[in-house]
Formats: structure tokens, sequence, C-alpha cells
């Protein structure tokens, strides 16, 4: 895997785990605060969660630095710099890691002691008894009225000697009993416990049949009354009332309290049965509801003071924890950090130690690295002006350097290289290195400026195309239409001929006007291409068939290689690069033809090998004998509107070279010298010739790198 790919899984894999980290601690620290139940059960796997990804960020940064031992003790190039970062990354993420770590330390520790105060918790206890003493005295309270009540009840009447009210006025008597002592119901009861009369509320014979167990009622015949509060234990744990949806009995509808008194039978009759006076009075619900809150509240309190050392200790664990996955994602990242940092250092330690260090080295050295070794630039041929040039911004940076500039400068700069149609525009930077050396580095800027020209000129031929269109019609309309009015109306002949030859010179200018207009256009508008395998053969041949009568004459010849493999390109856009670089040639040939030579233009298609013998791309050739190109041609060969044709245009190699980026293809133009030999020949040093050269004709070549798998059959006219 390569370098850029194992430190881009670095990230990923560092940033889920520290991510996943950062949740679980979230999680951990919620259920903490809020000492739930389910916090208990899940809290030793979360734990060991946390320390498993402890245990791997660990493995990793000791995999980063024994990576980095590695690395110190071979003395490669930059790992004392990776250290340095590493080291600091990694104090800037311990210093404040360990801030923060004391202050919440001291603080959690200070905040849980401030939690079990002991006026606190005798204020817990002095509510509590308080709500305690509250429903004692109530209890108390309706057990003696309940006594009393049952001993009225149970005096014998003198004229029958039965006990209690007869049955026509026991109920007004009860319900008379449960006003004076405002109770909410009052039952009597026989003896198995059975309702025989009842007054007030709802629901009271469900509860003297079913909920008036035994052992109440022998309390109460053994003391005399028993007494009791009913509905307090119907609740949760930590005080709250049960929801209605729980799986639970459900929640009586008040708190009351209960009194049940033991009525003897004092008659003297054989069949003498006792009875049970049953009193309910409910509690008030505010008073309930404080009483269970208190209640709860110190439940909870004697909980926690129970487990106060626990719960330190499970604080202070999670800082602990968090502390050290932020210590080690900080040396994690520092490590990721610093070996993206020494990246470009890297990077140039490697390039500096191969001869092509990029893919402008070839354009500017034509020749290997090692043949320029212990060589001053100056002595180069060719490039001693570019030398003067670096010498003397050097020494103006030197002796006045700019405020607030790094130590280093840059310029740009135009190499003319007769081996190349073009200049070469270079970025060249340059450093002052200890001892006494020099850093210069150069990047070749060529293609970018040339993009950058052609999408200039591209606008230029939009606005151009709408501007100056609109009006042509209209002109050459007014002048033909000046004409049918004024040539009946002139009688000198000579006048009629003026108009004439002045209407025609005004409408064959707006023609070559919409034909400029019209190639600009179309060059501003270029369709994007559509690559599919074509083969070049077949499409040169469609071309040829426009040229029919320069075949014949033996002006135009063509040379088709064979077994050629198919291009990727869109034919449309191809057929018309073939058509401009024929009809440029034919132009040339025609225009300016050599005296001791007929006119020649060769069309070729062939297939340069590598050194293993494989196809390295697949080359079409236009030759010619006409005068080749001018040196102002060669320097801005595809730039718009730069023709030496009367009546050009200009866009010709444009378009050529707008079509050929779009393809992938190489554009190269050159003049031929004798024996159709490059000018200047290759092997002098840096292309740059020793002698004059005759121009004898001129050749332009795309090559196509983009192949497909499929060959093509030729042959030659």
């Amino acid at each position: 895997m390569s370098t850029i790919k194992a430190n881009r899984w670095a990230w990923i894999v560092s940033g889920v785990a520290m991510g996943g980290a950062g949740l679980i601690l979230s999680f951990l620290l919620v259920f903490a605060t809020q000492n739930s139940e389910r916090y208990e059960p899940h809290y030793q796997w979360l734990l060991w969660a946390n320390v498993a990804l402890a245990a791997s960020l660990i493995l990793v940064i000791l995999i980063a630095l024994g990576r980095l031992a590695l690395r110190l003790r071979a003395r490669k190039f930059g790992s004392k710099l990776l250290l340095k970062l590493a080291g600091i990354f990694g104090l800037v993420g311990l210093l404040p890691g360990l801030l923060i770590y004391t202050v919440s330390y001291q603080f959690v520790s200070r905040s849980i002691e401030t939690w079990f105060d002991v006026r606190v918790e005798g204020a817990l206890e002095a509510g509590l008894n308080l709500g305690r003493s509250t429903l004692d005295n109530l209890t108390i309270d309706l057990a003696n009225k309940a006594r009393l009540a049952a001993e009225r009840l149970s005096t014998p009447l003198s004229s029958t000697g039965q006990m209690g009210p007869p049955p026509a006025t026991g109920i007004i008597e009860l319900e008379r009993l449960r006003e004076q002592l405002g109770a909410q119901v009052v039952t009597l009861l026989t003896e198995s416990g059975q309702v025989e009369l009842t007054a007030g509320g709802d629901g009271t014979r469900i509860l003297a049949a079913e909920r008036l167990p035994l052992s109440w009622r022998q309390e109460a015949r053994s003391k005399g009354v028993m007494a009791l509060v009913e509905g307090l234990d119907d609740r949760n744990d930590d005080g709250l009332e049960r929801k209605p949806d729980a799986a639970v009995a459900p929640l009586p509808s008040v708190a009351r309290v209960l009194a049940l008194a033991w009525m003897p039978d004092n008659s003297f009759s054989l069949q003498a049965r006792g009875h049970y006076l049953l009193i309910t009075q409910k509690l008030q619900p505010e008073l309930v509801r404080n009483a269970l809150d208190v209640q709860a509240a110190y439940r909870e309190y004697q909980q926690r003071s129970l487990g106060r050392v626990g719960l330190k200790r499970m604080y202070i664990g999670t800082l602990t924890l968090a502390l050290i996955l932020a210590v080690f994602g900080a040396f994690l990242l520092a490590a990721i950090l610093g070996q993206q940092l020494a990246r470009p250092l890297l990077l140039l330690a490697e390039g500096v130690g191969t001869d092509w260090v990029n893919p402008g080295a070839p354009r500017t050295q034509r020749l290997p690295l090692s043949v320029y070794k212990g060589r001053y630039l100056s002595d180069v041929n060719g490039l001693q002006d570019f030398a003067e040039n670096i010498r003397q911004r050097f020494e103006l940076y030197a002796n006045d350097p700019v405020p607030g500039e790094r130590q280093q400068w840059q310029e740009s700069y135009e190499l003319s290289l007769p081996s190349n149609p073009e200049p070469l525009t270079l970025l060249v930077r340059g450093a002052e290195l200890p001892p006494n050396e020099r850093l210069i580095v150069f990047d070749d800027l060529t293609e970018v400026v040339s993009a950058q020209r052609a999408e200039a000129w591209s606008e230029v031929a939009r606005r151009v195309a709408h501007e100056i269109k609109n009006p042509l019609t209209p002109i050459q309309l007014s002048a033909e239409r000046m004409q049918m009015k004024l040539e009946d109306k002139l009688e000198d002949p000579s006048a009629r001929q003026l108009l004439a030859r002045s209407v025609n010179t005004i409408v064959t200018q707006v023609q070559a006007l919409k034909t400029l207009i019209n190639e600009f256009r179309d060059f501003a508008r270029l369709p994007t291409a559509k690559l599919v395998p074509i083969d070049i053969n077949d499409l040169v041949q469609d071309v040829m068939a426009l040229y029919g009568h320069a075949l014949e004459q033996g002006t135009l010849h063509v040379e088709l290689g064979e077994g050629l493999p198919h291009i990727l390109g869109d034919a449309t856009l191809l057929r018309q690069v073939v058509h401009n670089l024929i009809q440029n040639a034919m132009d040339a040939v025609n225009e300016s033809p050599l005296a001791d030579e007929p006119a020649r233009v060769l069309i070729r298609t062939d297939a340069p090998r590598k050194d293993d013998g494989s196809i390295r791309a697949v080359r079409l050739l236009v030759r010619d004998n006409g005068p080749g190109f001018p040196d102002k041609i060669l320097k801005r060969a595809f730039e718009p509107y730069l023709t030496t044709k009367a009546n050009g245009t200009g866009l010709g190699l444009a378009v050529v070279k707008k079509i050929a980026d779009e393809h992938g293809a190489l554009v190269r133009l050159r003049n031929l010298g004798d024996n159709n030999d490059s000018i200047p020949k290759n092997g002098s040093e840096l292309g740059y010739p020793s002698q004059a050269h005759t121009v004898r004709g001129a050749q332009v070549s795309l090559s196509f790198s983009k192949l497909s798998s499929k060959t093509t059959q030729a042959g030659s006219h």
C-alpha cells in the first residue's frame, strides 16, 4: 500500500476510534449523573469497551514509534524533523489535558463530599420524623374516636335489651357518626367480618368483605381497637407514583387511615354476638405527597451516602480514562500530522535522487541530469542568458530583500529553445542555503499558460461574435438597397460603376467578416469530444475524398501504416483536424513553392514503439515542402488570430490544439531541413544548432496515446 493510502487509513481508523470513545464516555457520564439502575449492569462492558479502544490506540502509537525509531536508526532524511513535530504536538495535547484533569479531579472530589453534609442529613431526618409524627397522631386520634363510638354503640337499649341501634335507624345513626367524626366511610360488620350496615363512600363492601384480614379482627378484639395507614406503600422505590400502564397492581385512589374497633355484646341474650366498627378517614393528598417525597429523598440520600466512595472512584476513573484517550489521540494525530508536514521535504529528497524530477525536465535539459552534474548553469550552451538573469535575481534579493518576505524568491521566465516550437514558461524559485549554496526549483507552466490563453481567446471569440455579427446583415442590406434605389437615377455611367464597385466592396467585406465571425464562434463553441474506437486510416481516407484533384496531380500523397490499433476519438472533430492540417499544407506549397522541387504534401500514419517493442502511440504526420513556419509562428503557433496568410484568420492551428487536448493527444510543429531532418538536430546540446540551416518544409504531428484493442488495415496512394 502506498504512503498516501496508509496515511488515509490511519486517519480513518483514528477518527473512528476517537469518535467512538467520545460517544461511549458521554453516555457513561450521563448514566453516572442519573444514577439509574440500568447504569449498573452496563458499567462493566462500557468500561471494557473504553479500555479496548485505549489499547488499540496504544498499539497504533507503538507501531508509529517503532517505524520512527527504524527511520532514525537508518538516518533517513526528515526523521528528526518528524520526531520534533510529534513531540511538539504531543505536548500541545498533553499539557492542557493534565491541567483540565487536575482541576476536574479536585472539583469532583470536593463536590461529592459537599453532597453529604451533616446538616442536610439532619434536615432530611427531621422532615421524615415530622411526617411520621403527623401520620401517627392522625392514626391515634382516629383510633380513640373509633373506641368511643364503639362503646357508645355497644350499650344495650333498655326497652329491647338489644345492642346498637335498630336496623331501621342504623343507617341514620352511622351517617350521623360519620359526619361527627369527619370520616369517609363508617361500616358496621358482624363478628365474622360480613358487612351489616355502611354509611358514606363507595366500594366499602369490597373493602370490608375482601380486604378485612383475620389478623386485624384478632388485634381489634384483643386490644379493643386497631388502626393503620393504608395506601402509602403502592409506589416505586424512587417515591414516584406508578404509571397507569405499569405492569403492577393499580394505585388506590387516595391514601387513608383505617380504625377497626371491637363492639362486644353486653346484652343478656343467649345468642349474643359482638360486632366490629370500621371507620375510614381520607388523608389530605398534599400531606401524603410531601411525606412520600421526603421519604424518597431520605432513602436516596442514604443509598448515595453508602456508595460515596464507589461514586467518587467511578467519576475519577472516568476522568482518568478520558485523559488517557485524549493523550493517545494527541500523540496519534501528532504522528500523522507530522508525517503530512514532512512529506513535501521527503518528496523533494526523493526527487533530487532521480534524473527526471518532473515532466518539464526533459523539455528543458534534453539530456539526463547526470550529464550536467558538477557544471555551472552558465557553462551549459544556450542557457547563458538564463543563468545571468538568475544570478542577478539572487544578488538583488541579497542586497535589498523585501520586508516580510520569506527566505526565498520566485520569478517567471520565458526560455526559448530552437528545439521547441514555442518558448517554455518557467516559474523559478530560489533560496540561499548554508554555507554558500543556492537551491533553484523549476516549474514548467507552459501548458497552463497555453490553456489560459486559449480560454481567454474563447471568451474574446464569444464576445466578438455577439457584438459584431448583429449589425453586419443590416449593413449589407442597406448597401444593396442603396444600389437598387440610386442605380436608375444616375445618368453618368462612371457614377453607376462607382456605385456598383462600392456596394460590391461593402458586400464582399461583410461576407468576409461573417466568415471570420463564424470561425470565431466555432472556435469558442467546440463540442466536447465523445471518445469511441475509430480507425485513423479510414478517417484519413474519408478526408482524402475532398482532395481528389490534388491526388490526381501528384501534389498530395498518402502513406498509411499497417496494423495500427484503433484510437479513442471523436470522428467529427478529428476530420476537422485532418482537414485543417491538409489545407494549411496545401496553401503553403501553393503560395510559396520551392524553386527546385515540385509542390508536395505527405500524409502519413504510423505507430512509434517503445524499447520493449510495444506500441507507444498512433501518430499522424502532415509534411510539406513549403516555406516552413516563421519564428514568430513557432513561438505562438497555437494562439488564435496568428497567421501569415493574407486572408487567413489564424484559427486553424488553435482549433487543432484545442481538439487535440480534448483527445489527450500531443501536437508538435517543426521546420524541416535537408533530407527532411528537423531543425535543429537533436545531437547538439539542449537542441541548439552550431550553424545555420536551410528551411525546406514544415511538419505537424499528432500522437494519440489513448488506444483501443482493435487494429486497422492500411494502404498507400
